[in-house]
């Protein structure tokens, strides 16, 4: 099969500077689609950018330029050196986060694209989840379409690429409406967390609690006791009958006094006692019940300074006079078991959405939903939807700082969002914050962050189509489509319809009038999706690798169905293990595809938070690929096969070293690396037999020995 023209992607790519510029952008916020609408595993947009751009232009033997596009080329870069090293440096400038408002490069990128007759390509990503993919389609000029299983997220991108492009019109009246809410909040809420005569509140701290099996006393469960790492720490003090409470004291030399809490990874001690309760003892606890909680402190703003303090009597009479119940706009429901090990909380007792919050949080969530519905009956039919969205995703900002899994970042005095690690965790000591505050966790600063971001996409040439859809069906036609760009679910690393189940249960009755189908199920169906769920006692019925490989060929294969014959597949993945490597290159070679090359691109900072238990990676492979029928593939005896392999690995390694890619990276990136060599060869074992995928992953670690003692 004759693989010419080749592309820029499958020649050459700058992955030192892609990874800079990915690095880089973790930093960004203001304006960024990560802050649209929280998800998980979200591709940086700078690798998005320079992929799709690479993967469409013709590489520099191929691609005709005319004088003045050379010149221009040449004045964006510099003019000393050939084309091909004069591209590879407008990939890195095209990935770099400035160049999102830097009409000129773009313009430049447009016109490279038109003169390898792709500048009206369709590019599809079928996997879309936080809109990383379309969003850089769009902004090259491309035409774009988008699909995911979850209406948490296509409702999100069906607004921001759908909706917004060209209408700053919108972005106005949703501020306006929004700031209507706002003042609605005030007006239902504020008495619940102060009155005119206490200081404005800005967050108020918990502690879970259970009773010591050994003293009868009342047990404090707490990481640590600092408030501001280093010099305001809440010191526990016991009364000697089992009750306890905290004095707030400020300290100069953070080494005289002991922040250490008493609530780990290792379970719990007693402040009055000293008994140790193990964790499988406070699980047992969790979910026979029996964890409480009580607030000790609480943030103020004084004078125009932020001060702590002890909770008084005030405070306990307000958390009395709350209603009890759901929300009436909550579609609460029972977390699905299959999901526990990235739901760790649910084995201490919160097994539902509304166990999440305590009461003031439920009634300050359905307070919120409540207002918008208000607000929708008094639109415009012209706008009600897109607005109706919008004010969801603002409430969908205040639920990962709204729960009893939200924590305190003492060191920058901040909360922290629940998904920090991707994961429902279990919190021992949390932070509830006001949703009438103007700062981190409220609406107001819910609103400017969003606008920011409605702003950046109404900035887009024209409007993507988005629909909720399954991967392995999508409603487009038989090669219509020049590139697929997916960055498909990484095996077990993130279990994305269980961890959006808080978002679901809020959305469903809000956008039910904008997207009925969507959102018809009392929880989302997780049938399809394309993740393994890890094995636990209380898990019924965990998909397996076997399904992975399954879900992930068929949505491969509608790739092959809809490219036109001279299309390209480019995938984003990564994970540390073999195991899921090997899923994922037997459903590249079941679909019809040949994995072409491969690129580590570091997407991660080093200080990011690790998800769940799985040792994270910080970075993850671009493959490029190309559709290739079983009759093209080489036959090559297993013996052959590993001698290639192992000339493949030792050149990798050396690239491997010099790109700063470390660690539990390495395998990931040799993995990535073997994979071109494994979908194009049909390797036979002695007796005529094809050798499996995983059979000769399993080769890499004894031939990266062999390469490092050579």
């Amino acid at each position: 099969m004759d693989l010419a023209p080749e592309r820029l992607l499958e020649l050459a790519f700058p992955v030192s500077g892609v990874s800079e510029a990915s690095v880089t952008e973790k930093s960004v916020r203001h304006g960024h689609i990560s802050t649209l609408q929280q998800w998980f595993a979200r591709r940086p947009l700078a690798v998005c950018r320079a992929a799709i751009f690479a993967a469409l232009v013709d590489g520099p033997e191929a691609l005709s330029l005319d004088a003045e596009l050379r010149a221009r080329l040449a004045r964006a870069v510099g003019d000393d050196d050939g084309l091909a090293e004069q591209l590879q440096r407008f990939v890195v400038r095209l990935s770099q986060w400035e160049t999102v408002r830097d009409a000129e490069t773009i313009e430049l990128a447009r016109d490279l694209l038109r003169a390898s007759g792709r500048a009206d390509a369709l590019v599809v990503d079928t996997y879309a989840g936080g809109g990383s993919v379309p969003l850089e389609a769009l902004r090259l000029g491309l035409r774009s379409y988008a699909s995911d299983l979850h209406p948490v997220a296509t409702t999100a991108l069906r607004l921001a690429l759908g909706s917004l492009p060209g209408r700053h019109d919108l972005v106005e009246r949703y501020r306006d409406v929004a700031n209507v809410v706002a003042e609605r909040l005030d007006d239902a809420l504020g008495l619940h967390y102060g009155d005119a005569a206490t200081p404005e509140p800005l967050a108020e701290f918990w502690a879970r609690t259970c009773t010591c099996p050994s003293c009868d006393g009342e047990m404090p469960l707490v990481r640590t006791w600092w408030l501001a790492r280093g010099s305001v720490v809440a010191e526990p003090v016991t009364d000697g009958r089992g009750a306890w409470r905290v004095e707030i004291v400020e300290v100069d030399d953070a080494r005289d006094h002991a922040s250490d809490g008493t609530a780990s990874g290792r379970g719990a001690t007693c402040i009055h006692c000293e008994h140790h309760l193990t964790t499988a003892e406070l699980r047992a606890e969790g979910a026979a019940g029996r964890i409480g909680e009580a607030p000790y402190a609480r943030l103020e703003r004084v004078d125009g300074r932020r001060a702590y303090r002890t909770v008084d009597d005030r405070d306990l009479q307000r958390l009395r006079t709350l209603p009890d119940g759901t929300p009436d706009l909550l579609s609460d429901a029972p977390f699905d078991l299959n999901g526990i090990r990235h739901t760790w909380a649910v084995q201490y007792g919160l097994t539902k959405v509304s166990d999440l919050h305590n009461p003031r949080q439920l009634l300050a969530l359905g307070s919120v939903a409540e207002a918008i519905a208000e607000a929708r009956a008094e639109l415009s039919p012209a706008d009600a939807d897109a607005l109706t969205i919008a004010l969801t995703l603002t409430l969908n900002r205040l639920i990962p700082y709204g729960t009893r899994c939200t924590w305190w970042q003492p060191n920058g005095e901040f909360p922290a969002n629940m998904f920090s690690r991707q994961a429902i965790p279990m919190v021992w000591n949390y932070v509830e914050i006001p949703v009438t505050s103007r700062g981190a966790g409220g609406w107001r600063s819910a609103t400017a962050w969003l606008t920011r971001v409605f702003e950046h996409c109404a900035e887009l040439p024209h409007a993507a189509t988005v629909e909720t859809a399954d991967a392995a069906r999508t409603h487009l036609d038989a090669g219509s489509a020049d590139l697929f760009v997916l960055d498909p679910p990484y095996f077990d690393a993130i279990a994305y319809s269980y961890l959006a189940d808080p978002f679901y249960a809020w959305n469903r009755a809000l956008l039910e009038p904008v997207a009925s189908t969507d959102f018809e199920r009392v929880t989302v169906d997780r049938s399809l999706e394309a993740i393994v769920d890890r094995g636990h006692a209380l898990a019924p019925s965990p998909k397996d690798g076997t399904h992975f490989r399954r879900r992930l060929t068929e949505g491969f294969a509608e790739a092959r169905r809809c490219l036109t014959d001279d299309g390209r597949l480019v995938l984003m993945y990564g994970h540390p293990r073999l195991e899921a490597w090997a899923a994922l290159i037997d459903a590249v070679i079941d679909a019809g595809f040949c994995v072409v090359r491969s690129w580590p691109i570091h997407t991660e900072r080093k200080t990011k938070f690790r998800h769940g238990r799985i040792g994270a990676l910080s970075t993850s492979a671009v493959l490029a690929c190309r559709p290739l029928a079983a009759v093209d593939r080489h036959v090559v005896t297993l013996e052959e096969f590993e001698a290639k392999l192992g000339s493949r690995l030792d050149a990798c390694l050396g690239e491997l070293e010099a790109t700063d890619v470390l660690g539990s990276d390495i395998q990931a990136a040799l993995a990535a690396n073997a994979a071109p060599l494994i979908s194009s060869q049909l390797v036979l074992d002695g007796d005529d037999e094809p050798v499996a995928t995983d059979e000769l992953l399993a080769l890499i670690p004894s031939l990266r020995l062999a390469s490092a003692s050579a």
